[in-house]
């Protein structure tokens, strides 16, 4: 797979027809080369479409697949459990058949994800739940 970030380049990949259901009822179409993320290929043909990250860390870009195969190797912000029932993100997705998906509300997704975690950590009376990340906290200071 070419990294997908950058301005498309030619490729030799099977191409598939990608629909793209909306929360407001809009529907777009891409086509998309198997070796291109299905978002960033939205975004070349024109298309706005809801994201944040891009790098399968958050869920602004979450689907339900309701038919067709997406790819997706990496992606923090869906849990392979999300994957087997349907989820999917578009900005690490490769769509490997025509596939047909729905967006879906951000912050459900994201409650879905790791509601139950942070429930748990919340409810945690010995507050040993939470294990400090020195080196996360280094790279949330270089964000700034």
């Amino acid at each position: 797979y070419q990294w997908s970030g950058t301005e498309a380049e030619e490729s030799d990949a099977p191409v598939h027809n990608v629909t793209v259901k909306g929360l407001n009822g809009e529907v777009y179409h891409i086509q998309s080369p198997e070796d291109r993320y299905i978002l960033f290929e939205a975004e070349e043909q024109g298309m706005d479409l809801p994201q944040a990250c891009r790098m399968g860390c958050c869920t602004q870009c979450t689907v339900k697949v309701t038919s067709g195969t997406l790819h997706q190797p990496q992606g923090l912000g869906i849990s392979a459990g999300l994957k087997e029932k349907g989820y999917g993100l578009l900005c690490v997705g490769y769509a490997l058949s025509d596939l047909e998906v729905e967006l879906q509300d951000p912050d459900e997704a994201y409650d879905i994800q790791f509601g139950g975690a942070f429930d748990q950590l919340a409810t945690d009376k010995d507050g040993n739940a939470i294990e400090r990340d020195d080196f996360a906290l280094e790279l949330a200071d270089m964000d700034e």
